[in-house]
């Protein structure tokens, strides 16, 4: 059992019995959660935070096929936002430097971090970033980027998610693990539109429903606790 007062882990958190799971930040449920672990509520807070971070991290990379922007790296958050360059630059300077209203050149000093942007442009910056993952036209991006490099991988057949999962209630089944589902084309259409409509939870949904229910060895019962990780293929090519 955890001590009051100690830090806890996501682990910890995502495979509590009491309350709603990891992503649930409603006061009850981290209460409950709190209690089940004698952790402070604040405590439970921060790691659910964190959590649904890497979760929104890891469902923009799996889709758009690039990382997740940092916001600590305004050369992180241009390759997000802009994505590279026509002729294989590390950011697209052209489309960067017209949003932001400066010259390329003054673009591709911040992807090298020999220039910081000002203040009012970095929280710029960071907005645009966030907008990519929280809201539908900046999901309908990433969505839009899957559809067009479809079949170009080895394993598009399949979807696979990487974290604390197993059938609910079998203690002796739940870990941390990765598992492969396969895929037809009209469920990856239906996987991106859930993406696109209702974001991370959406696809979280949608995921635990394919896998309790999908043709090829489908588990009642299963539950995504965590998904650190997501992507098509193979998650060993990949």
């Amino acid at each position: 059992m955890v001590q009051r007062g100690r830090k806890v882990t996501a682990d910890d958190v995502a495979t509590v019995k009491a309350g709603g799971g990891l992503y649930d930040a409603a006061d009850d449920n981290i209460a409950a959660i709190a209690s089940e672990l004698k952790a402070s509520p604040a405590e439970v807070r921060r790691v659910m935070s964190a959590a649904a971070q890497e979760r929104a991290a890891a469902m923009f990379s799996g889709i758009a096929g690039r990382k997740a922007p940092d916001e600590t790296s305004p050369r992180s958050m241009l390759q997000a936002v802009f994505g590279q360059g026509p002729r294989g630059g590390a950011v697209n300077a052209a489309a960067a430097a017209k949003a932001f209203k400066v010259t390329a050149n003054t673009v591709r000093r911040w992807a090298a971090g020999t220039q910081k942007p000002s203040a009012q442009r970095m929280k710029k910056l960071k907005n645009a970033a966030r907008r990519l993952t929280r809201t539908k036209a900046g999901r309908r991006k990433s969505t839009d980027a899957c559809r067009a490099r479809r079949g170009r991988r080895p394993g598009a057949d399949t979807v696979w998610v990487t974290g604390w999962q197993g059938p609910a209630d079998e203690y002796a089944s739940e870990r941390y693990r990765t598992v492969k589902m396969d895929v037809t084309p009209d469920d990856v259409d239906a996987l991106l539109d859930r993406y696109e409509e209702d974001g991370d939870a959406g696809l979280h949904d949608w995921l635990t429903n394919h896998y309790r229910t999908n043709d090829w060895g489908g588990v009642d019962g299963w539950v995504f606790h965590s998904i650190d990780a997501f992507g098509f293929g193979d998650p060993n090519y990949d």
